[in-house]
């Protein structure tokens, strides 16, 4: 008597991606907790953008910048329910989604089963991700995006179609942008993946960018005085005031926000790692050096994104967490042997003693 071949076949699932289930339900439980948090100010936009796809708004209605960002809400409006809690469904697939593309992501750098995952907790069971992926915002889908090219990249797939991505990506969010010079320099270093319609294809999302606006733009029959058709973030000394106050304050004291607070436990994490590069400076990396220059120069450019949110717009956790693709494998790689962590060791043991377990199970069914 044997097990029936559904039983066995999902063993083997959970043995396969063990890593991917365990931070999907960690993803899951914080999704649940944090979808009835009080949303964001700039999250009562995207419920007027489903609401516009199905015909029950138009775009006069929704704010600039937030009016470009036609991708969640699109996928969000084909869902049966409401505007805010669909946007949340496509977020939380998008979450999944980042999640599986991660672990991979990671293990192209050759990490371990333990540093794997707990890489992917860092990047989805964090300050950031609690804070705007269970809200109704298009920073899940942008997080999507940005890991999907730079695992794409690291895999060595065609350039052209990572551009097809990087412009799938800007239909979300038009920080992914940002990614696009990194991918860029990385192919025409390594020469692995970059050919002469690759490099052509990188003017798709130029015309992603450009073409939405003027799409969104011939919709709307006039602007307001808060957001004008053709708005564009620019440097603003008044954003420079506003963004030195949140980082001095914990607390936004106009908002009583934790735009500040947010952006600095966004960075608490890494910060285990810091204090072991300094007390072991001259720990041998564990990847190699053209990786290593893969991970700066993402980080570089997604920093730039930091940077230009500092002056033109308003900081917060998100600007830190989009820096989480390049600083978690060169924290993990350059800093610290993360498999002695008692706890992700003892995860790992009891995943593995119940798939044994199983295992053991299946194979006593078959021999009787």
């Amino acid at each position: 008597m044997s097990w029936p071949s559904g039983l066995n076949y999902s063993v083997r699932l959970i043995q396969r991606y063990r890593i991917e289930l365990v931070v999907m339900t960690a993803v899951s439980i914080l999704f649940a907790i944090g979808m009835w948090r009080v949303v964001a100010s700039d999250a009562l936009q995207y419920p007027k953008i489903v609401e516009v796809f199905r015909g029950q708004a138009t775009f006069d209605d929704v704010w600039a910048p937030f009016r470009n960002r036609v991708l969640v809400p699109f996928l969000a409006s084909i869902l049966p329910f409401d505007p805010k809690s669909s946007i949340q469904f496509v977020n939380l697939f998008f979450a999944f989604g980042t999640v599986i593309i991660f672990v991979r992501y990671l293990r192209s750098f050759r990490f371990n089963q333990e540093n794997t995952l707990f890489g992917a907790m860092l990047l989805m069971c964090t300050v950031p991700y609690f804070a705007y992926g269970p809200q109704p915002l298009s920073e899940m889908g942008a997080m999507f995006f940005i890991v999907l090219s730079l695992y794409l990249t690291k895999k060595g797939t065609s350039l052209a179609f990572i551009m097809v991505v990087i412009s799938l990506g800007i239909l979300c969010r038009e920080t992914v942008f940002f990614v696009l010079p990194a991918i860029l320099i990385i192919s025409y270093r390594g020469k692995n993946n970059g050919s002469r319609w690759g490099y052509l294809a990188a003017i798709l999302p130029f015309v992603t960018i450009l073409g939405i606006r003027f799409l969104i733009s011939q919709a709307i029959a006039s602007g307001d005085g808060s957001s004008p058709i053709g708005y564009v973030w620019s440097i603003d000394p008044n954003y420079i005031q506003l963004n030195l106050g949140r980082l001095v304050n914990f607390v936004d004291p106009v908002s009583q926000g934790l735009s500040g607070g947010s952006f600095w436990l966004s960075f608490v994490p890494f910060a285990p790692f810091a204090l072991t590069r300094i007390l072991a400076p001259h720990k041998q990396s564990e990847i190699t050096k053209n990786e290593r220059g893969f991970l700066l120069t993402s980080g570089l450019f997604l920093f730039l994104l930091t940077i230009y949110c500092f002056v033109a717009a308003g900081i917060d956790g998100r600007n830190v967490w989009v820096l989480y693709p390049a600083l978690i494998p060169l924290s993990m790689a350059e800093y610290a042997n993360w498999s002695e962590i008692r706890v992700f060791r003892s995860i790992k043991i009891y995943l593995d003693k119940m798939l044994q377990y199983l295992a053991v199970g299946r194979g006593s069914k078959q021999t009787e």
